[in-house]
């Protein structure tokens, strides 16, 4: 990257304007001790927590019942309140100056 500043990629590939080969990136994060499978499945059930479940689905191609099941496995809910963007984990106080009043 440093090499080349306009370099639109996080992981340059050898071809110019081309990211890194997932092989080669999957060769280098495995040989630092990751575990690429647990590393994915945890940032997707860390999406699912974060993002509503049918969102994810239809944003990276899965069937809706995988995402659900990962839903499930890190203890989230599908009842979000989604057009306020807030996740399960959060709820709004309404003596806070800003949050808006409801309704």
């Amino acid at each position: 990257m440093a090499a080349n500043a306009s370099c639109r990629w996080l992981f340059p590939g050898r071809g110019p304007g081309q990211p890194v080969d997932y092989r080669t990136l999957r060769r280098w994060v495995t040989s630092v001790g990751l575990h690429v499978g647990r590393a994915r499945v945890s940032a997707l059930r860390q999406l699912v927590l974060d993002v509503p479940a049918p969102v994810t689905a239809t944003a990276l191609g899965f069937a809706h019942f995988t995402t659900h099941r990962h839903v499930v496995a890190a203890g989230g809910t599908w009842n979000r309140d989604a057009a306020k963007g807030l996740s399960a984990r959060e709820t709004p106080d309404p003596r806070r100056a800003d949050v808006p009043p409801s309704g």
